[in-house]
């Protein structure tokens, strides 16, 4: 797993690369303080936290309340972390799909870096590098989970790709459609460039969703642990406390259709 990991130095110029597009990109926002909703209201916490069934943002919020460290939302120590921790995702994806050109390297995370998205998360600059840590998180996931399909690792590191994939949802729900986004496309971009056979993108696939459904599954478990320990509930903004759960799942299917 290590060799898996481990960023070599032409990607070490493309990580520090895709750096620099994102500090020329988002300088605006790392130089200034420009806030969005709740970043107002979140200058010395990690903002809502389990009652979003975000429980790792709350882990962090929690230590770092007991440490006495306060997170005051400071755009160049949280901006530049985030836009870091994003730079190394895109590394790991560009593994994930074996893009070895670095020109298209620096240009995949030229894109992580640039999206709209991230100038929203940069708004709500006080869970930042927390949001891009969930990113980075769900990135890795994919990419173990597909080295285990390639038979580069063997199927026990399945198990960590989960429980990266179940951190990542504790941070950010939104990051297991990040995870399925990277999969797919490295399946669609294998069975087009070699000859696979049908009965192995069946069994790829059926890993990809063994995982997936093992990682919510987990998420969901730990989800309803803290809300018990903490005595909160799920908040029914945007439908919280829904996600995930079985009745749902026909809105799931649905939307797949």
């Amino acid at each position: 797993m290590i060799d898996t990991l481990r960023i070599s130095k032409s990607e070490r110029r493309v990580l520090l690369y895709t750096f620099i597009i994102g500090l020329v990109a988002h300088g605006f926002m790392l130089f200034n303080k420009f806030s969005l909703n709740d970043d107002n209201d979140c200058l010395f916490r990690l903002g809502l936290t389990y009652p979003q069934g975000r429980w790792l943002i709350g882990i962090f919020d929690d230590a770092f309340q007991a440490l006495g460290t306060y997170n005051v939302s400071l755009p160049l120590f949280n901006g530049v972390l985030a836009l870091l921790l994003i730079a190394l995702s895109s590394c790991y994806i560009c593994k994930a799909l074996n893009i070895t050109d670095t020109k298209l390297q620096v240009i995949l995370g030229a894109l992580m870096e640039t999206v709209i998205e991230v100038a929203a998360v940069l708004g709500f600059m006080f869970s930042a590098w927390c949001n891009a840590l969930g990113i980075l998180m769900s990135a890795v996931s994919a990419l173990l989970c597909i080295r285990v399909c390639e038979k580069q690792l063997s199927r026990k590191y399945v198990i960590i790709s989960c429980i990266l994939l179940c951190c990542s949802l504790g941070i950010y729900q939104a990051y297991f459609s990040f995870f399925i986004c990277i999969v797919l496309i490295r399946l669609l971009l294998e069975s087009s460039t070699r000859n696979i056979t049908a009965t192995s993108i069946v069994r790829e696939s059926c890993l990809y969703c063994l995982t997936c459904v093992l990682a919510v599954a987990c998420y969901l478990v730990i989800n309803s642990a803290f809300l018990n320990i903490k005595g909160v509930s799920m908040t029914t903004y945007q439908g919280m406390d829904n996600w995930g759960m079985a009745g749902g799942a026909g809105q799931y299917v649905t939307r797949i259709i």
